[in-house]
């Protein structure tokens, strides 16, 4: 928790910097930014540091949690619920990236949840679901 909390610090001082400035005012119009005086090629190349920086960084503990560094985790889902938490949260904001990443996060476990106790629910009031466990097993169907 400590790393995620100097993380944070260091993203929101970042933003405030001259760098951080720059960043913004590239983010927003490049060629504008270009016209006054910011070197765009350099300031990308600082954003490309500083992100790869931040993957090595959690790659590093990622490895160290799991005991093994293994690439069968990392498929086209965990990508797609990465950028999926940067959308959700919006793009410009930090507290947002935060706040779309425990969404996507979380957003499977509540729906089991509330699905097991849907479930359960059912069964409490005597409804029962549809599905018949001999035929099921019983692929013939015997009239």
């Amino acid at each position: 928790m400590a790393f995620v909390v100097l993380a944070i610090v260091g993203t929101s001082n970042l933003v405030r910097s001259r760098i951080g400035r720059a960043f913004i005012a590239i983010r927003d119009q490049d060629i504008a930014a270009e016209i006054i005086g910011i070197n765009i090629f350099r300031y990308k190349l600082w954003a490309f540091a500083i992100s790869s920086f931040y993957a090595g960084v959690t790659g590093v503990l990622y490895t160290y949690y799991l005991g093994i560094a293994n690439y069968e985790q990392f498929q086209i889902n965990v990508s797609i619920d990465y950028l999926a938490m940067v959308i959700i949260g919006g793009l410009g904001s930090i507290l947002g990236s935060i706040l779309g990443a425990i969404f996507v996060t979380l957003l499977p476990i509540v729906t089991r949840w509330f699905l097991e106790d849907l479930r359960l629910a059912d069964l409490l009031a005597g409804r029962s679901c549809q599905c018949h466990p001999q035929s099921a097993a019983d692929p013939v169907r015997r009239r």
